[in-house]
């Protein structure tokens, strides 16, 4: 299936997950990418920095960041710099809701270059392939800024296999409401 084709599919699945539901499926998310963080504080020094690089939802995306608020990490949006490439923003946890639009409005808070972002997606593969809305801007900023980059999505959003190009970035981990898939190693850090 081609990335066309895929997007359209992703999108249906989407429109399908609302209400109480989404509200579930966000909850169930976020438990798993908290149960997951300690893993990455035993191994790397990603969470030293305190940041973690995120996104405000769009009406369509779970609710990634719910009750993150007690890990003591600092979020960070993106937002489109000047010269029309995405950068970071140190922002509070309470900014991150959907009448918050981080590529607006984080201009006047702290630039930052996060080493652990949350990355999200219309599809992802358990070998950490990522289909996005296809602007690329999260491709062009972790080709240039390397970081430890999980894809969040429902579980519904897994597909086995997206074609890539060369300039698709690979996440390291996959977080839905269901798993962990770690480039095709399910539950395994």
């Amino acid at each position: 299936m081609d990335k066309t084709e895929l997007r359209k599919l992703a999108k249906q699945k989407l429109l399908g997950i609302k209400g109480a539901q989404k509200k579930k499926l966000s909850l169930e998310l976020s438990r798993n990418i908290k149960d997951f963080l300690p893993s990455l504080s035993s191994k790397t020094d990603i969470l030293k920095s305190g940041l973690i690089g995120g996104f405000s939802p769009l009406e369509d995306e779970l609710d990634w960041h719910l009750g993150l608020a007690e890990t003591g990490l600092h979020p960070c949006v993106p937002s489109i710099g000047v010269n029309g490439e995405m950068e970071f923003h140190k922002v509070g946890w309470k900014l991150l809701s959907k009448e918050f639009l981080g590529l607006k409005l984080a201009h006047g808070f702290p630039l930052v270059k996060p080493e652990l972002i949350i990355v999200p997606g219309l599809a992802f593969s358990p070998k950490g392939q990522r289909l996005g809305r296809g602007r690329g801007y999260y491709d062009r900023y972790l080709a240039k800024h390397p970081a430890f980059k999980i894809g969040v999505c429902s579980e519904e959003q897994i597909f086995e296999n997206i074609t890539i190009e060369a300039h698709d970035i690979l996440m390291s981990v996959v977080i839905t409401d269901k798993n962990i898939y770690r480039r095709g190693n399910k539950d395994e850090y």
